[in-house]
C-alpha cells in the first residue's frame, strides 16, 4: 500500500486522505475525549478554546488544518527535490504524525502555529532559491515571528536562521537585522493593538520558554509505556531516513543539496523543541511533524526491502491504532 502514495496522481492523494479519515472518524466516535480549553496557549488561545468547547467542530478544523499543512510540506519537497518524487507520502506521514495523540485530534495552538511555520519555511526556501534576496529573509522571519504569538518556542527560530545562513553564505549585519525585525514586528504589532484596545499583552505573557508548567508528568510504564513506544520506533524511522538523506546528500545537485541541509537544519531545531517540550510530548509532538513525515519518507523511499517496510509500516500503522484505541478506554 506504502508505494501507492508515491504515485503523483489524483487517486493517490484521494487513497491517502481516505486512509487518515479511516484513522481519525472511528477513534471520534470511540472516545469520549474531550478537547482541552485550558491547555493552549499564545495570542489565540481564547479563540481556539472556545472552538474546543464545540468537539465535532474542534474536530473538523483540525482535520482541515492537518491536510492543508500536509499539502504545504509536499509541495515544498516536489518544489525543491527534498525528497525525491515523493508523490503523496509526505502528506500521508505528515497527517499520521499529526493522528499519533488524542490530544491531536481537536484543534491547538500548535496545529494553528505550525501553519505559520510552515509559511515561514516557504519564504526561507526563496530567500535560498532567489541569490538570498533579503526580503525573502524578512518575510520568512515574519511568518516565523507570528508563529510565536502561538508558540512561543519559535522565537528561537532566530538560531535556526543565523545558522542556516552561516552554512550557506557569509552572514551581513543587514541579514541580522532582518531577521530581528521580522520576528518581532507581530508582537510589537499586537502589543499596540492590545494597548489601543485595553486589555493587557506584554513580553513576559507571550514568552513562555522558561515557564514550562503546561502539564505536570505524570508518567507511568503501564499507562503511557505504548505511546514512548510508538515515538521510540518513529525515531529510529527518522534516524534510518536522515541517514540515507545525508548517503545521497554529495549525490545531487547544489541546489538539492541546500534544499537538503536546510530541512536537516530545520528538523534539528524543531527536534530541540519537542525535547525540550516532553513533559507534554504528545501536544508538542506536531510541532516537528514536518521534518518527521520528511524523513520517515525517506526511509521508506527506494525499492529495497520492500516487502519488509511494507511489513514494518503496516505493524506501525496497527500498532498506532491500538494506541489510540486503548487510551479513549483510560
Amino acid at each position: 500500500m506504502i508505494r501507492k502514495f508515491f504515485d503523483n496522481k489524483i487517486g493517490s492523494l484521494t487513497l491517502v486522505i481516505l486512509v487518515i479519515m479511516l484513522i481519525r472518524i472511528p477513534i471520534y466516535f470511540v472516545t469520549q475525549y474531550q478537547p482541552s480549553t485550558t491547555l493552549n496557549t499564545g495570542i489565540l488561545s481564547n479563540f481556539i478554546n472556545e472552538i474546543n468547547s464545540v468537539r465535532w467542530l474542534s474536530f473538523v478544523l483540525s482535520f482541515m488544518v492537518v491536510i492543508i499543512e500536509g499539502l504545504i510540506v509536499n509541495k515544498l519537497c516536489w518544489e525543491y527535490n527534498i525528497v525525491e518524487k515523493p508523490g503523496y507520502v509526505i502528506l500521508y506521514f505528515f497527517a499520521i504524525a499529526n493522528s499519533c495523540f488524542l490530544e491531536n485530534f481537536y484543534l491547538s495552538n500548535v496545529q494553528l502555529g505550525n501553519v505559520f511555520v510552515l509559511i515561514g519555511l516557504t519564504y526561507f526556501y526563496l530567500y535560498i532559491k532567489n541569490n538570498y534576496q533579503r526580503r525573502w529573509l524578512f518575510l520568512s522571519a515574519l511568518f516565523f515571528g507570528i508563529s510565536a504569538l502561538c508558540i512561543a518556542e519559535h522565537y528561537w527560530v532566530i538560531i535556526f536562521l543565523i545558522v542556516a545562513i552561516i552554512l550557506f553564505k557569509p552572514i551581513l549585519p543587514l541579514d541580522i537585522f532582518a531577521i530581528l525585525f521580522g520576528l518581532i514586528m507581530p508582537y510589537y504589532l499586537v502589543s499596540a493593538i492590545g494597548y489601543l484596545s485595553n486589555f493587557s499583552y506584554d513580553f513576559y505573557n507571550t514568552w513562555q520558554f522558561w515557564v514550562i508548567k503546561n502539564k505536570t508528568l505524570d508518567f507511568h510504564w503501564i499507562k503511557d509505556g505504548p505511546e514512548i513506544l510508538l515515538l521510540f520506533l518513529l525515531l529510529i524511522f527518522v534516524f534510518v531516513g536522515v541517514l540515507q538523506i545525508v548517503g545521497s546528500y554529495f549525490r545531487s545537485n547544489v541546489e538539492t543539496r541546500r534544499s537538503k541541509l536546510a530541512m536537516l537544519i530545520f528538523g534539528f531545531y524543531v527536534l530541540s523543541i519537542f525535547f525540550i517540550r516532553f513533559k507534554d510530548y504528545a501536544h508538542y509532538f506536531i510541532v516537528a511533524s514536518v521534518p518527521i513525515s520528511i524523513f520517515i519518507s525517506g526511509f521508506y523511499e527506494g525499492n529495497k526491502w520492500r516487502k519488509w517496510k511494507e511489513f514494518l509500516h503496516i505493524m506501525t500503522l496497527l500498532f498506532l491504532i491500538y494506541t489510540l484505541f486503548r487510551n479513549s478506554t483510560l
